[in-house]
Order: C-alpha cells, then sequence, then structure tokens
C-alpha cells in the first residue's frame, strides 16, 4: 500500500571498528516503533548477538507474515554471494531488497518496515549498481519503509544512496574527506574519543555530539 506522506528514514552509522558503531545503531533500530523489524543477518550475527531466529527463504514469507524481527541469513540456502551481486547475477542482498519493496507493493501486509543493513560498504560500492536496493533506498519510503546502515568506509558507499542522519564515529582519513561535505572537519572526526559521536541532520544541517554511556 503507498503512502505518500511517509517521508522515509535512512540513517547511516559510521566509523572505525571498535567505535560502538554497531551498538548503537542496533539499540536505535531495534527501539524503533515499527510492525517489522527486518535484518540482512549473512552468517547470523545480528541474532546472535542481538536476538531473533534467522530464517532462510523458504521460511521468510512466514516469518514475514508472523511479524516482528526477522532475520534473513543467506548462508542457511547455502548462498556465498552476500552482496548486491550484478544485474545478470543479483546476489542475495538484491533478494532481500527485492521482497521487502515486494510486500510494499502488494499491500498485503501494510505497516512500517524498518530494515538494517550492516556493512553496506561491503556489499554495495561505489562501482556496483542493484536495481534492487536503488529501488528500495529510493522508492521505498512510498511503502514505510526506513532504512539503518552500518558502515565502515562510507567513502565506498554508492552516491545514489542518501541519508537524512549520518551519525560518526571516529574515522580515518579517506572517510573523513566523504563527511566534510556535512560540516564535521577531518580533524574534529579523528580527534573523536572513545565511543564519542557526532550526529548530522543531513536536511537542517544541525549536528549533535555527544558519547555512548
Amino acid at each position: 500500500m503507498q503512502n505518500d506522506h511517509w517521508k522515509g528514514d535512512r540513517r547511516l552509522y559510521c566509523g572505525v571498528t571498535g567505535t560502538g558503531k554497531t551498538t548503537m545503531g542496533a539499540k536505535e533500530f531495534l527501539a524503533e516503533e515499527a510492525r517489522w523489524h527486518f535484518v540482512y543477518d549473512p552468517e547470523e550475527l545480528f541474532s546472535h548477538r542481538y536476538g531473533g531466529k534467522p530464517v532462510g527463504q523458504a521460511e521468510l514469507r512466514e516469518a514475514t507474515e508472523a511479524g516482528g524481527l526477522v532475520c534473513y541469513d543467506p548462508s542457511i540456502d547455502g548462498i556465498v554471494d552476500y552482496t548486491v551481486g550484478t544485474k545478470k547475477e543479483p546476489g542475495a542482498l538484491s533478494f532481500f531488497c527485492s521482497f521487502i519493496l515486494d510486500i510494499g507493493k502488494s499491500g498485503d501486509l501494510p505497516g512500517r518496515k524498518v530494515v538494517w543493513i550492516d556493512e553496506l560498504d561491503m556489499l554495495s560500492d561505489t562501482r556496483s549498481y542493484s536495481p534492487d536496493l536503488t529501488g528500495l533506498w529510493q522508492t521505498g519510503r512510498k511503502y514505510e519503509v526506513d532504512i539503518f546502515a552500518v558502515s565502515s568506509c562510507p567513502a565506498s558507499i554508492s552516491k545514489r544512496l542518501s541519508f537524512n542522519f549520518i551519525t560518526t564515529f571516529r574515522q580515518s582519513p579517506p572517510n573523513c574527506e566523504a563527511l566534510a561535505p556535512y560540516g564535521i572537519s577531518q580533524e574534529e572526526q579523528m580527534a573523536l574519543g572513545t565511543h564519542g559521536w557526532i550526529r548530522v541532520d543531513t536536511r537542517t544541517g544541525h549536528i549533535t555530539r555527544s558519547k555512548i554511556k
């Protein structure tokens, strides 16, 4: 069912390994009020840490109809390409995105759908293009789809994927340059201490600074 009034939430949590980006992102993701929390969960990394029953393609529809936390693990089906793949040979992430978007378009299961994708830069970089991932990103808002993504290397994320909130922890120089246009200097990003973070609302330019308690 289409909802033209839904603004769409696209959030990015980024920073070098061990700074707390995944911990903070997952906590905020799970706290969101939604009919579904869809998790792209290769090798059960999310479900092992935060709960939820991993399912493959055969159980995905049934798990979705039940609502709540839905963790899709492509390794259950023996799929080894966790990325978006190519146009000719789509990977598991492309299937996952297509599945969620099709659910929204069908109108059979209306309600807010919040999606979690970890290590986005490793699954879809600036050289790859997936109509399924881009479609979910750009048109998913019409079907009440919001996306929470995590990345260690935001400079490698496709420019087709935009965010309205970016939360950065300590960064390395190449990634500092990618975030500089949003008003966060390289010096400030590199100087963030343990678990310190900066969040920018890309629509308004408002910046918040804090630290994981």
